[in-house]
């Protein structure tokens, strides 16, 4: 209102001297001008950022397009940060460039902006917590986009992170928006290296040392696969008898990989464990009830 009052003031004043149209005319040759700028200016700075971001991750990548690495993911979460930093910061000072065009005081928006902004922290307590959460889970490089995390009891890759919350698609397809700030716990299956682990059980009867001799063999066998061998990055250790159960033997056998093909490499694992095991008739046992009966005197 107060720019259109002002504008009725100027044709007022022009009297006979100058139209209306005129007025409005030097309005947009001026005032106009510099909105166009402000407008086209943001749309061209979030472009460029977004194209250097775009440039940034593409300088990091490998061969390997079917998985990030531990580089490729880092680069993705720093390019989504900046572009929603950039949009924010640049999207704020195009509206009060805006505004000053027409004719509006911005200097109470500035100067008020203290008071609002402890009124609004106390309104908005858990917001300013998610920021705060965010920074440091970015920081700190806990997560990033692509990770496999169990956040609560919520398990799902992280598709997106922002400063506010973290989205994570879990198997099923469901999709958890979590807030930062109720991210207290973070558990990362695929921070840098990951592990497959097999507990494997044998029948009370089996050899155990034989067992674990053909164990080893089938996991050598596997690291010699050209198909998983670049997937695994340490010989495999087969601990030894892990816990003496109700129905039979435990043994667990550990095998360290690259991120996010730990499933793989296990499923893999359990699939030649069995049939090796069918092979050389080795047991794997199934719970059983023994029960003993007593004769009546």
């Amino acid at each position: 209102m107060h720019f259109f009052s002002r504008l009725f003031l100027e044709i007022v004043c022009a009297g006979g001297q100058v139209s209306k149209a005129q007025v409005i005319k030097q309005w947009f040759l001026t005032h106009g001008i510099r909105i166009l700028f402000a407008i086209v200016g943001y749309i061209v700075i979030i472009f460029l950022v977004k194209y250097l971001t775009k440039r940034f991750v593409h300088l990091v990548e490998d061969e390997d397009r079917g998985t990030r690495s531990e580089r490729e993911k880092r680069a993705d979460s720093i390019a989504s940060i900046i572009n929603t930093a950039t949009m924010i910061f640049f999207g704020i000072i195009s509206i009060f460039m805006i505004l000053r065009e027409f004719n509006i005081n911005i200097t109470p928006l500035l100067t008020g902006a203290g008071v609002a902004g402890i009124a609004i922290g106390f309104a908005a307590q858990s917001v300013l917590k998610d920021f705060l959460h965010g920074f440091f889970l970015l920081s700190e490089d806990q997560i990033r986009m692509g990770d496999v995390v169990k956040i609560a009891s919520h398990s799902g890759t992280v598709e997106r992170i922002t400063m506010r919350t973290t989205r994570l698609r879990g198997l099923n397809g469901h999709v958890y928006i979590i807030p930062n700030g109720q991210i207290s716990t973070v558990e990362n299956m695929t921070h840098g290296w990951s592990r497959a682990m097999l507990d494997i059980d044998v029948a009370y009867k089996e050899n155990i040392d034989r067992v674990i001799a053909v164990i080893k063999d089938v996991a050598a066998s596997l690291v010699n696969d050209e198909e998983y061998k670049k997937f695994v990055m340490e010989k495999p250790e087969v601990l030894g008898v892990q816990t003496l159960g109700d129905s039979g033997i435990t043994i667990r056998l550990l095998v360290k990989t690259h991120p996010l093909k730990q499933w793989s490499i296990k499923r893999e694992l359990q699939k030649r464990i069995k049939k090796r095991f069918d092979q050389e008739g080795i047991e794997i046992p199934f719970p059983q009830i023994v029960v003993h009966g007593m004769s009546g005197g």
